[in-house]
């Protein structure tokens, strides 16, 4: 009986250590010879199907990661296999795992869809928006899509066996604008608002920095009225009202200020409104019958905002109000 028992546990044993990765191994008890060598022969099989089993724990989560992130760094649009690559990986040890290895994977399985998303979108945007594209990549690199990846797939690997790792830093690569134009006689009351995106990576809603106003010292004047929004990890919206400009000077400047003490500022462009005067007027030297008569007018700008768009009209006789021209110019 004791023989019987023996086995029967083994088997319970090897089921259990398969299953959970743990099991203690029973000990043989003192009985037949025959019964010594079965449960010698099952404890072999039950120890090789144990060595069999696959352990997930914090260590396979580290090693898909550095996996990707390996594979990302070897060409700069690598991350668009990458990041699938791994979702699915990470989502396979997540069906093999339990307890906190589980929720860890379901964590880091949300963390890179929601990049690969990210970076898919501002890839799609920025291929409409070429001259945009360009003006990034030569402020960081032409690798910029990869840098952003990389970075944040470091981080999500340290974050693993670490739960309060800091955020990767930020990287600022443009302003689109890079300058604003103001007219300082802009009422305090206006809904006038200026918009300018700030392109580069690792911008987190938990992590936005002050927008700030600048004098021509460097000396802090006051906080922008509205928050930066952070339109995706690669991108932020700066949305300025008229109260952010008052009593503006020249040489003042506006940006953003990081937790770790990074600023990134565009210039303040004191403007004013186009205005367009008639500076002057002539004809030709000489006219010729049944010729038509091309007259010649100078038209200039007193403002340093750009007029657009305007047309010239010429009524020779003001009584009769006909147009004899009408010219459109921009």
């Amino acid at each position: 009986m004791e023989a019987k028992s023996d086995v029967r546990s083994l088997l319970v044993a090897g089921r259990k250590s398969c299953r959970h990765q743990e099991g203690e191994v029973p000990m043989i008890s003192q009985g037949s010879p025959l019964a010594a060598l079965i449960a010698a022969a099952l404890f072999l099989a039950i120890a090789a199907q144990v060595s069999a089993c696959s352990v997930v724990d914090t260590s396979s989560i580290t090693a898909a990661l550095q996996n990707a992130i390996d594979s990302a760094n070897r060409q700069s649009d690598a991350w668009r296999t990458t990041l699938p690559d791994l979702a699915n990986k990470l989502a396979d040890l997540e069906s093999q795992a339990s307890g906190d290895v589980k929720v860890t994977l379901a964590d880091t399985i949300n963390q890179v869809s929601a990049l690969r998303k990210d970076t898919l979108d501002q890839a799609d945007y920025l291929a409409k928006d070429t001259i945009a594209f360009a003006l990034i990549q030569a402020q960081c690199s032409v690798s910029y899509f990869q840098q952003g990846v990389v970075s944040f797939l470091q981080y999500l690997k340290s974050r693993v066996t670490n739960r309060s790792t800091p955020l990767p830093p930020q990287r600022v690569c443009n302003f689109n604008p890079d300058h604003i134009d103001v007219d300082p006689k802009t009422p305090q009351t206006s809904t006038k608002t200026w918009l300018v995106n700030v392109y580069g990576y690792n911008f987190f809603p938990n992590a936005l920095p002050q927008v700030q106003v600048l004098d021509g010292n460097n000396q802090t004047v006051r906080n922008a009225k509205n928050q930066p929004i952070p339109t995706s990890v690669y991108q932020l919206e700066l949305q300025f009202v008229a109260a952010d400009f008052s009593q503006i000077a020249p040489g003042y400047r506006v940006g953003v200020v990081w937790a770790n003490r990074d600023r990134n500022f565009i210039s303040l462009n004191l403007s004013a409104p186009a205005s367009l005067t008639v500076g002057a007027f002539s004809f030709p030297g000489s006219i010729t019958v049944n010729q038509p008569v091309v007259p010649r007018i100078t038209v200039s700008n007193s403002g340093t905002v750009d007029s657009g768009a305007f047309t010239i009209s010429w009524t020779p006789d003001s009584t009769r109000g006909r147009i004899v021209t009408k010219t459109e110019l921009s």
